[in-house]
């Protein structure tokens, strides 16, 4: 063992022991975990023994798993939790359809929901209770998002103008149900 090491040990092991013997202070208790009588000195605390035997190095870590041949490499753990690995393509190209009909119908939804918006310019929020059906979504309720964010009558508005509305999406799968938020505002 090198000057320096033996050196980096000392000071590890006296660091080591000042942390022990600062917390045996805040514990009532001696550094090494031995209650003391009250008014007793505690036990000193023993040098740590110099090892006698050249340390070894460490064995080297195994080589990474192969992966399949344009994968993307396995995160720390060996778990790869990433959507584009857990969801086939198809499911996520479906998925993508779905999500750019919901948006297009979420739009014209607003548009139809300009009219209930409050006069004096302000904008109101409402939350659409949406359920998919064969083809389509179907808007099934609206209300308010927070306490304040729309008046009864701006809620009871966008309920007639949206009740029973039917929005076109092919990939829609049906029996799923969302509540998404609404934006009412004047010139949307």
């Amino acid at each position: 063992m090198s000057r320096i090491q033996r050196t980096l040990l000392a000071v590890l092991a006296t660091a080591f022991a000042a942390g022990l013997a600062l917390l045996g202070v805040f514990a009532d208790r001696d550094p090494r975990g031995v209650a003391t009588a009250e008014g007793a000195p505690p036990a000193p605390l023993a040098a740590a023994p110099e090892p006698s035997a050249p340390s070894v190095a460490p064995a080297p870590a195994p080589p990474p798993a192969a992966t399949a041949p344009g994968a993307a490499p396995l995160r720390a753990g060996g778990v790869d939790r990433s959507p584009q690995r857990a969801m086939p393509a198809q499911r996520r190209h479906a998925l993508a359809s779905f999500r750019r009909e919901l948006a297009g119908g979420m739009a014209a939804l607003q548009q139809r929901a300009q009219r209930c918006a409050p006069p004096d310019g302000a904008g109101a929020a409402v939350v659409v209770a949406l359920e998919t059906v064969e083809g389509g979504i179907r808007v099934l309720d609206a209300r308010p998002q927070a306490p304040g964010g729309a008046t009864e009558a701006e809620v009871s508005c966008v309920r007639a103008a949206l009740a029973g509305q039917v929005l076109p999406a092919p990939s829609a799968e049906p029996g799923r149900r969302w509540q998404l938020p609404l934006a009412i505002r004047p010139g949307v």
